[in-house]
């Protein structure tokens, strides 16, 4: 568990607790500050909350890349048999392979414009 998720949890705990002896003394300043206090911590909470999701996306990134180039290596190949089977081999065959595979990387890598 990330620290501000813990220290928030903690705050609006203690705001909490806070705002309910304002409640029972009929003290509206310990009210208002521990109602200050609840907000505070559930903000913290889920600053962590943020944190955590995004090392666990970052630790996953290499796992999905590495998936894509999988599926793009497969699309590739069977896009280049479909190709060989309908128009066969030859050099103009492997000229249109290499363009649309160059058309394909590009747009991978820079998107529509």
């Amino acid at each position: 568990m990330d620290e501000d998720r813990f220290a928030g949890a903690a705050r609006n705990l203690g705001g909490k607790v806070e705002s309910k002896a304002g409640d029972l003394l009929g003290d509206s300043k310990t009210q208002a500050s521990g109602i200050a206090d609840q907000v505070v911590g559930t903000a913290q909470n889920a600053y962590g909350s943020v944190k955590e999701s995004a090392r666990q996306l970052a630790g996953d990134a290499p796992r999905y890349l590495d998936e894509a180039l999988d599926s793009g290596q497969q699309y590739y190949r069977q896009g280049s048999q479909a190709m060989r089977e309908q128009f066969g081999t030859g050099p103009i065959t492997e000229l249109l392979l290499a363009g649309a595979a160059g058309y394909l990387l590009a747009y991978l890598v820079h998107g529509r414009s």
